[in-house]
């Protein structure tokens, strides 16, 4: 399903991003992004474009951006939801779409899921502070996720450490990262965890089109710079038990972003 608002231009050509220019080079480097993948970062709160976005921002909220599901939302609910379609029109640009069709908001299609262009795939993410997107053509890439996460107080890192890691799989990214070059916190190892699992979600849902929880996947390897991720159980015929995804990360900004990219063969 789609919505009739679906061809609703973005507000304004000079769409606020990237807010940074070094930061999503930083990140596409950190994150080995791939031959033809379009990435884009907005931040909130940058220095020198946060005004922008605000001005910004007021103009999407009125406009016809928003789907009718989220016109009676909340503030930051709609304030996520127009940067991340931000981030995505720009991540398209990026990666070689023509901006008269890349300047469009993304519809909602089926489960929810951004509705990108035909032959195109990408991933959409957003917190508190910001959203990321990354596209690229069906031709070259067969999936992508992207996932970006604030770290979180102790509290709530404990809260949700045992709903995404078994006993045994906790033990077994901490014992990890003591051979990282930098040692990850336990903290820090939580929300990396979750955030790999997201990203991994991200990619293959639109595939699968059935719901997994996080003890469907298992991490089982780690070094400064990627996860890797074992399936636990069989999510479709082309991923089955024992399939082994890598989830590329970094810790940047107390934020955590992790990236999989699944190449055509």
């Amino acid at each position: 399903m789609t919505y009739p608002d679906q061809k609703a231009p973005l507000p304004s050509p000079d769409v606020p991003i990237p807010l940074s220019e070094n930061q999503p080079h930083r990140l596409a480097s950190a994150l080995g992004l791939g031959e033809g993948v379009g990435l884009s970062v907005l931040e909130f709160g940058h220095p020198h474009q946060a005004a922008q976005w605000q001005r910004y921002l007021s103009r999407a909220t009125t406009s016809a951006c928003l789907p009718p599901s989220l016109s009676q939302a909340a503030w930051q609910r709609q304030h996520e939801f127009i940067a991340g379609r931000c981030c995505a029109a720009h991540a398209l640009q990026m990666a070689g779409l023509g901006h008269a069709i890349s300047n469009e908001m993304l519809p909602i299609g089926a489960d929810r899921l951004p509705q990108w262009p035909v032959g195109w795939t990408g991933s959409i993410s957003h917190s508190r502070v910001g959203a990321i997107a990354v596209a690229a053509t069906c031709s070259r890439w067969y999936a992508l996720g992207v996932n970006r996460e604030c770290l979180p107080g102790t509290s709530m890192a404990s809260d949700i450490a045992a709903q995404i890691a078994s006993a045994p799989e906790a033990r077994l990214l901490a014992s990890l990262s003591q051979s990282l070059s930098q040692p990850l916190p336990p903290l820090h190892q939580t929300s990396l965890l979750f955030s790999a699992k997201e990203a991994l979600y991200k990619a293959l849902f639109p595939l699968v089109r059935r719901f997994q929880d996080f003890h469907a996947a298992q991490v089982i390897a780690l070094d400064d710079h990627l996860l890797r991720l074992r399936l636990t159980h069989s999510w479709s015929e082309e991923w089955p038990t024992g399939s082994e995804i890598d989830v590329a990360y970094v810790l940047y900004a107390r934020q955590i972003y992790t990236l999989v990219q699944l190449a055509r063969k």
